[in-house]
């Protein structure tokens, strides 16, 4: 029930709204039907610094089918837990100690994020 939990919640947006990436490309195909959001087309901004308008510019061509949208928080190294695969890990005292079943809910808190 880790998508129930306010705490937990509340730091995850947090932390998105502090490092998160807000990215949107425009999806093949749909740069003449989509014009009037081509300043969107190829744009990245920290999402902590758009203004509101332009998120909602972006997510009406989400809605509309020009663009995709993503966000992206930092680079994942190679066998290292995400920054918030970590914080879901404390959250609710999930760590690695070697036990039979430690492998397993170290996939459920990947699967979570």
């Amino acid at each position: 029930r880790f998508a129930e939990d306010a705490a937990l919640l509340d730091k995850l947006r947090s932390y998105l709204k502090q490092e998160a990436v807000l990215s949107a490309r425009v999806v093949a195909g749909k740069e003449e039907e989509g014009a009037k959001f081509r300043d969107y087309f190829a744009h990245d901004e920290l999402l902590r610094t758009a203004p509101s308008h332009r998120a909602l510019a972006i997510f009406r061509g989400r809605n509309e089918g020009v663009l995709s949208v993503s966000l992206k928080v930092g680079e994942e190294l190679p066998g290292t837990l995400h920054p918030c695969e970590l914080m879901i890990g404390n959250h609710v005292g999930i760590e690695n100690r070697s036990r039979p079943a430690d492998k397993w809910l170290g996939e459920v808190v990947r699967w979570t994020w």
